[in-house]
């Protein structure tokens, strides 16, 4: 049957800018095919505990933001706090070695040629970024009630680390007390923790219908350069990746020339990485997505869920956007209200 995919646009109000701006939802005449079976097995206690986007788990997201370090023993000493966390949850929560074993620690000093590597794949070869580890909420015959830990399979000195929880069947307290219990070993050991929302890894940039972000177009490459280079030198933004983006997502851009592969009808090969930067107060996640041609196009989203309750917060964040918006005017010469 074909599935038609219909945008709605509708004007949203954005904190951030003061004024209301555009976004995109798509509706398809039919849902996506639930996975009764496979879901059905897992609740059932099926020994293959892998939750995929298709069984529609529940999730919490957060990120260890890097310490500001100068020099190689400050560097260490972060080293050491992260280890004495995987010590911890390797032995006394998840009971996996294999956690120690398998999260790679990268620092300064180490090369880094995978991520380019990486990125330069295909959506189909490109290397799984995480580790899955289960552990059972509930001790005896209960096995209903069990947690995935999803967590980045690289620590990198440079770079933010992230950490998942995920969910199908499992008590409400059971959940808070995970959660709870990571974040505070995460105090205990001096890393910061902070949460974020699922659209940080999200290939739509309008997955929550309303929350507006950002979006700012340049249609130059070596301004696209200046201004991502700034982010991380001049605003204090830190690395957190790739994200894949999926060209069908972003509407309105049609003089941009995305790379996609040559298997380009199926919707999964037709993705591509894109370099997305956290502020290193959390409160702030930039994508920047660029075309063949090296143009470039800056989502700039609050992180909702820090930053909703906190006014002080809320002003850092909408301080550094106002800050990277007029940075922005000054770079590419232009005047009057910056495209969203």
């Amino acid at each position: 049957r074909l599935n038609i995919m219909r945008p709605k646009e509708y004007l949203l109000w954005c904190p951030a800018r003061q004024c209301y701006t555009t976004v995109v939802q798509k509706f398809s005449k039919y849902s996506e095919e639930y996975m009764w079976n496979r879901v059905d097995n897992l609740i059932c206690g099926d020994k293959d505990k892998k939750l995929t986007e298709g069984t529609r788990f529940r999730r919490i997201m957060f990120r260890i933001i890097p310490e500001n370090f100068t020099d190689a023993a400050g560097e260490q000493e972060y080293v050491k706090k992260f280890q004495g966390l995987l010590e911890y949850l390797s032995k006394k929560l998840l009971k996996e070695p294999a956690v120690e074993r398998d999260i790679k620690i990268v620092t300064a000093s180490d090369p880094r040629p995978e991520e380019g590597d990486n990125n330069k794949r295909p959506r189909w070869r490109r290397a799984d970024p995480f580790k899955y580890f289960t552990i059972q909420l509930n001790k005896g015959t209960d096995h209903y009630q069990w947690m995935e830990w999803v967590m980045d399979a690289v620590f990198d000195t440079q770079r933010t680390y992230k950490i998942m929880l995920h969910w199908l069947v499992a008590n409400a307290v059971k959940v808070e007390a995970q959660v709870n219990l990571l974040q505070r070993r995460c105090s205990q050991f001096g890393l910061r923790l902070v949460a974020f929302p699922q659209g940080s890894i999200s290939t739509n940039v309008y997955l929550h219908p309303f929350v507006a972000p950002i979006i700012i177009p340049v249609h130059n490459n070596e301004h696209t350069s200046l201004l991502e280079k700034s982010l991380v030198e001049r605003f204090g933004f830190i690395d957190d990746g790739s994200v894949m983006m999926d060209p069908k997502e972003l509407d309105g851009f049609n003089d941009y020339t995305f790379p996609v592969s040559k298997f380009r009808r199926i919707r999964k090969f037709s993705m591509f990485p894109s370099k997305q930067v956290v502020h290193k107060t959390g409160t702030i996640f930039v994508r920047v997505v660029r075309d063949e041609k090296g143009w470039g196009i800056f989502i700039l989203h609050e992180n909702r869920r820090y930053i909703c309750n906190d006014d002080d917060l809320q002003r850092q964040a909408r301080g550094v956007i106002s800050e990277f918006r007029h940075y922005f005017s000054s770079v590419t010469g232009s005047v009057g209200p910056i495209p969203s």
